[in-house]
């Protein structure tokens, strides 16, 4: 999964078990690693460099939901239910290109049509499965494949 044991420590069993469930959730890298780690604990703890290390910020400020704890051991879970709820019934339906779902959710709740610089959160989606998550603009959105 690619989290750490110390991080595990003291989590109850019902807790590990939601936690495994989120990471099932995401892809994986070639390392085995979950994406879901590296796209919200290490990207959080500026192992992704310094445009990364806002993503959750502006998931919680986009979105209204959530704040969110680089340290917190269920940061994943958290996350992970929160870009389940985002995706489940979007304004706008997702892109589908190739085996990728990429979904913009504006900022605020704003609904379409968007402008080329409406705000918002792009998740992608791969085989089902999250693959990242990021802010960025309408226009962005448009142009990822």
């Amino acid at each position: 999964m690619g989290l750490t044991k110390a991080g595990l420590t003291g989590l109850a069993k019902e807790e590990l078990e939601a936690l495994n469930k989120s990471a099932e959730g995401w892809n994986t890298n070639a390392d085995g690693r979950s994406q879901g780690v590296i796209h919200t604990q290490d990207y959080a703890q500026g192992k992704g460099g310094s445009g990364k290390q806002n993503r959750l910020l502006k998931l919680s400020e986009y979105t209204g939901r959530g704040s969110f704890d680089a340290d917190d051991p269920l940061l994943l879970q958290k996350v992970t239910h929160l870009l389940e709820e985002i995706t489940t019934s979007p304004a706008l339906p997702p892109r589908v290109v190739g085996e990728k779902e990429i979904y913009f959710i504006a900022k605020d709740g704003a609904q379409p049509p968007y402008s080329a610089s409406q705000k918002g959160i792009i998740v992608i989606k791969f085989q089902d499965k999250f693959a990242t998550f990021m802010n960025g603009n309408y226009k962005a959105y448009e142009r990822m494949e």
